[in-house]
């Protein structure tokens, strides 16, 4: 049945590109579902904030993050500054992830 107030969150799977694999990884982030005015308000204020500041207010959880040793890593703003400084594209691809499976669920219904 369609809801006329979506879920607080929803999962999408994230392609980010991983230079030793000559490809990209799936990692599964659980985002903050923002209807279009909190999203306006949103690239609003983070136009002068860092892509780690940015993009915590939109990211509630993540899976299929290992550290060195394999173990599951859970996300906080740390981690998320982390992968951003190591993987350089990721921020963009997580952006364009979170804007794609909003357009894809407003397109359906």
């Amino acid at each position: 049945m369609f809801k006329l107030v979506p879920n607080p969150t929803f999962k999408t799977i994230v392609n980010l590109s991983v230079p030793e694999f000559k490809g990209t990884a799936e990692v599964t982030f659980e985002f903050k579902y923002k209807n279009k005015e909190e999203l306006d308000k949103w690239f609003a204020a983070n136009k002068n904030k860092t892509t780690t500041e940015a993009l915590v207010g939109l990211i509630a959880s993540w899976s299929g993050v290992s550290a060195e040793d394999d173990t599951e890593i859970a996300f906080s703003k740390d981690h998320l500054k982390e992968l951003l400084k190591n993987y350089p594209r990721a921020g963009q691809e997580i952006l364009t992830a979170y804007i794609n499976a909003l357009s894809e669920s407003r397109a359906k219904n």
